[in-house]
């Protein structure tokens, strides 16, 4: 599959040719189910004149109770049942979590409509990939110039890279990136850092 980078690579390699391209003015929007690093939602302050930021978090829970009762109880008894139902809450506040970044992402996007320049980040990860795919292809309805970057952990990685490739073909998702950390809090936060980092402190006018 191409343009399928780690972390790094992406910031080293295909972040130089976005901000060349974007001639001094780029909107970027990190939307997650999770969360974003220590990233607020909405405009990230920074010093760099002509880049936007905006994150949309879904704060899913990180373990609800009942998770939380599940894993004592399959430490305690090593049951698979109890791994399989702590599996089916997980997905389901995930899902859960998706849909309202969703409705609150595409609302958000609607006002990047007039931007010229726009690249999106979304984290996709092992319980609502498929939604994330979908949430992707609502997006760049929206906003058909866009760079749209899918951010993913590397579980169930072989059924993925077939679903990115579909992606990447027909024109919904620009960029791949893998990371082997789970949740993508981490590292979307190193890639909001990197995209403020390579910013240019002064825009040639």
């Amino acid at each position: 599959m191409n343009n399928n980078f780690v972390v790094e690579n992406f910031l080293t390699e295909r972040l130089p040719a976005i901000i060349a391209a974007a001639r001094g003015k780029l909107t970027c929007f990190f939307s997650t189910y999770n969360e974003v690093g220590n990233y607020r939602n909405g405009e990230v302050p920074h010093e760099k004149s002509g880049l936007r930021v905006v994150v949309d978090n879904g704060a899913s829970p990180r373990m609800s109770l009942p998770e939380i009762f599940l894993a004592k109880q399959f430490a305690m008894t090593g049951d698979y049942t109890t791994a399989g139902a702590m599996g089916t809450l997980r997905r389901s506040a995930v899902k859960e979590a998706q849909q309202v970044v969703e409705t609150r992402g595409a609302q958000i996007a609607a006002g990047f409509e007039d931007e010229e320049n726009v690249l999106i980040v979304l984290y996709g990860g092992l319980h609502a990939f498929d939604e994330v795919l979908a949430y992707a292809g609502t997006l760049r309805g929206h906003l058909p110039r866009a760079t749209i970057v899918i951010l993913t952990c590397d579980c169930d990685l072989r059924r993925k890279f077939s679903q990115l490739e579909r992606a990447m073909n027909d024109g919904r998702v620009n960029d791949a990136i893998i990371t082997g950390r789970c949740g993508g809090v981490s590292a979307m936060g190193d890639l909001l850092d990197g995209v403020i980092e390579a910013w240019p402190a002064m825009v040639p006018a």
